[in-house]
Order: C-alpha cells, then structure tokens, then sequence
C-alpha cells in the first residue's frame, strides 16, 4: 500500500510539473496561419512577383550608362565593310555617360505596368487562397482527431462492458450454469473490443500527428484539444452561398485578375508596332586623342522608332496574347462552374451529416433498448450467447457512428465554408 501511494504521488507531481498543452482551435488556425511553411512559401512569391510592377515602371525613368573607351587604329582610316555609313577611325581614349528618356510609346508602357499590377493582386488572391487551404487543412486535421478520440473512449467502454460480461460467463460456465460455447462467444467479443480499441487508439495517434503537420509544428504528446460546440443554425441558403462563393473565393479573383493581366499585355503587345519617341544625351571627355578630336564632347538629340518589318514576329506575338486572353476567359468560366458544382455537393453533405446526427442518437437509443432486452432474454435462458453478441455488436456500431456523426457535420460545414469563400 505505502509503494502504491509514493507512485500515485509521484505520478500526480510528474503531472503538475509538466501539464498538458490545452489546444482550442482557434489557437490552432492561428498558429498554422501564422508560420505555416506553405502559407509563408505564398507571401513570399506574391511579394516577389509585387516586385514586376516596378521593374514595368522603370521603363518610364531616365536611363544612364557609363562607358569608357580605348581604341587604337590607323588614322583616318574608314570602315568600309559591314555597314552603311562610313565613320572615320582615330586612335583615343574617351570617358563619358550617355542618358535616354522614353517620351511616348502610345501607352505601352503603362499597358505593361497595369499587367504587371494586375499579376501582383491575382498573386495576392493566390496566397489568400493559400491561406484558406491552411485553415481548412486544420480544421479538418482538428476535427478529425476530436473524432478519433470519441470513437476511442466509446471503443474504450465498450471493452469494459464485454470484460465485465466475459467474466459473468466465465463464473457461470465454471458454475454449470452455461456452457463452453457461451464463454467462447462472450471471450470472441471482448477480443473484438480489444482490438477496436488498439486500432482507435492507433488512429488517434495519426489524427494528431496530421495536425501536427497542418499547424507546421510537432505538437506535444500531452496536448489535449478543446471541444468544439456544434453550429445551432443550418446551412444557409444554396443559392446565397453559390452567389458568395462567385464573390469572393480568392480563386475565381485570382483567376479574373489574371485575365485583365492578360489583356493589358495584349494591349501593349498592339502598341509595339506603333512609334516610340526618346530623347538622348551623350557627354564625356577625351583626355588622349589626336588633334583632330576635341577633349570635351556633348550632344542631345531626338529619337523616333517605328518598326518596320520583324519578319512576323510582332504578328504572331500580338496574336498568341490575344488567344491568351480568350483561353483564360474561358478556364474562369470552367472554374467557375466547379465552384458552384462544389458548393452544392458540400451543402448536401452538410444537411445530410446535421440530420445524422438526431438518427445515430436514435440509433443508440434503439440498440441500448435491445441490448437490454437481449441480456435479460439471455439471463433467463430464452435465447443463445449468438443472440446477445449481435445485440452487442449493433450498439457498438451505433455508438460509434453517433462518436463520428458530430464532427462530420462540423467537418462538411468547415467544408462549406471554404468553398464559399468564407474561409
């Protein structure tokens, strides 16, 4: 007696000195949405791809390079191979910068700046939608050990019951009371409760391991999960949440920004072959030359271009941008057909996991009254160990289907929610 109480003390301190995490779950899609390595992976490229808006832009600024020069040649030799006009050679060596402004290019630039924009928001809606994918994956991974560890105290209950049962026939059976068969059955069924819990048990050690990797963290093995409290209300209304879900899924933006990206590019593709006007400076010094160069030069000029002939190029590439547009168009119109399809699937679960709920509490209701009346039918020799074993096994079933009929309602409303864009 002494040893038992120094261990129930030790064990008691072990526990104060360490006490279980308690996890709820809005602490747990905090977490995942806080340093969750995938949400983190799509911030980061959506601030990368943030970074194009002002590359477009630089277009718009002055442009300066510097450059210096050393050239020995024959004086006053031509070139006169290779090209059109004929400048005159002389040896030198030159320092100097040379600066041009983009004046009008007939809004290309600013197509590509808006493309780039609308790229950078589309990125933006990918990593809210990157989001909503941590949460769900939480919630699902949360709900999913809740489950497992309902389903694992009923399984836990149900090998007590079948223990104690085992051991009445037992004494029976060594009493003359009932046969061999009888303790063979009720010895068949604690071993089929044994084992439904060692497998409960195993299936709650994987539930919280998926939620150790859907909050991004390992979690404690002394964490215990908060209850979460079933929705009173129903679902909403199918039709408001189909018109939600065109709103505001992050996917469908994401997708309808990529289109306008796509006809800003196209746009600006268009401007390409129209004239593009800039203007030049050009200064330096050249501290060694030949008398003919002066030591000093400067000059300012004008450019107009205007392409001409690129061999088709300019054809093609503006007709492969507007066959962009018309292929994301219609990949949005695609996905926006899924969502709704989606969105009405998981609203039928939803309303058929709220109603079983009430019929598994029937359910258990049902069966407990059967088992009752089948072990008094057995106590008093009116029907067989088979008998009862059945009326066993059909309220264990019940029971675990009312351990699991909770939290997949709570699972398919979290569904519902995502897929409406409400995540």
């Amino acid at each position: 007696m002494r040893r038992t109480a120094c261990f129930l003390a030790c064990a008691v301190l072990a526990a104060a000195q360490h006490p279980a995490e308690r996890l709820t779950l809005e602490q747990a899609e905090a977490e995942a949405a806080a340093r969750h390595p995938a949400l983190a992976a799509a911030r980061t490229e959506a601030m990368a791809v943030r970074t194009r808006v002002e590359q477009a832009r630089a277009a718009r600024r002055p442009q300066a390079v510097a450059n210096t020069t050393a050239v020995g040649a024959d004086n006053e030799s031509r070139i006169a191979a290779g090209a059109l006009n004929n400048p005159i050679l002389y040896s030198r060596i030159g320092a100097g910068v040379t600066m041009s402004q983009n004046l009008f290019d007939f809004g290309r630039t600013a197509h590509l700046v808006e493309s780039a924009r609308e790229t950078a928001d589309a990125s933006d809606q990918r990593a809210a939608f990157a989001r909503a994918d941590v949460i769900l994956g939480v919630r699902r991974a949360y709900f999913q050990a809740l489950r497992a560890e309902n389903i694992l105290r009923v399984a836990r209950a149900t090998a007590e019951a079948r223990q104690l049962i085992a051991d009445q026939v037992r004494e029976l059976v060594r009493a003359k009371l009932k046969t061999s068969l009888d303790e063979s059955f009720a010895e068949t069924s604690l071993s089929e409760a044994k084992l439904l819990v060692e497998s409960a048990g195993n299936e709650t050690r994987a539930a919280y391991a998926d939620l150790s990797l859907a909050m991004g963290r390992t979690l404690p093995e002394r964490t215990q999960l908060a209850d979460v409290q079933e929705p009173e209300a129903a679902a909403p209304e199918l039709d408001r949440l189909q018109t939600d879900a065109l709103e505001r899924r992050s996917d469908l933006k994401a997708l309808r920004r990529e289109v306008a990206a796509a006809r800003e590019t196209s746009l600006a593709q268009k401007a390409v072959r129209l004239p593009a006007v800039s203007g030049m400076l050009s200064m330096g010094v050249v501290p060694a030359a030949g008398p003919k160069l002066s030591t000093e030069y400067a000059a300012v000029g004008v450019n107009v271009s205007l392409p001409l002939l690129t061999g088709g190029y300019q054809k093609w590439a503006q007709a492969e941008s507007e066959l962009r547009v018309k292929a994301l168009a219609h990949r949005l119109t695609q996905q926006e057909q899924l969502v709704l399809r989606d969105v009405k699937a998981a609203w039928l679960q939803a309303n058929t996991a709220r109603r079983r709920i009430e019929l598994t509490r029937q359910f258990v209701d049902q069966a407990a009254l059967a088992l009752d009346l089948a072990q008094t039918r057995y106590d008093l020799g009116l029907s067989t160990m088979v008998e009862f074993s059945q009326a066993q096994l059909t309220k264990t079933n019940a029971e675990l289907q009312n351990a699991a009929a909770k939290y997949d309602y709570l699972l398919w409303r979290s569904i519902l929610q995502y897929r409406a864009g409400g995540l």
